[in-house]
């Protein structure tokens, strides 16, 4: 699965590692599947990670009653970083890997 594939979905879990070596997003694609995002650098240094007009809110529910952060709007791919953009603002992530998992409900 590519980040891309993400639009559309909801966001409904963020995890960033205390020592900043890594972040995880949990979301539901479109296809109702649920998915963890996880990227870190391949040499254990601290990822960079950005938030822009963060709203994080409770109260925002899927139609199947997943609580969510909201939609992911948009995904942008770059090199060593992508930006998720959404009802709960904008995460910009700088990290070397990154990939797409099934997630644990």
């Amino acid at each position: 699965m590519k980040l891309t594939e993400l639009e559309e979905g909801q966001l409904l879990g963020i995890e960033l590692e205390a020592g900043e070596l890594f972040v995880q997003f949990t979301v539901l694609t479109p296809d109702n599947e649920r998915v963890a995002v996880f990227s870190h650098n391949r040499d254990t240094s601290k990822i960079k990670i950005r938030f822009y007009a963060l709203s994080l809110r409770t109260g925002l529910n899927t139609v199947d009653g997943f609580a969510t952060f909201g939609e992911i709007e948009s995904v942008s791919c770059f090199k060593s970083r992508y930006t998720l953009e959404g009802d709960f603002g904008a995460i910009t992530v700088f990290a070397d890997t990154t990939f797409i998992q099934p997630a644990p409900f």
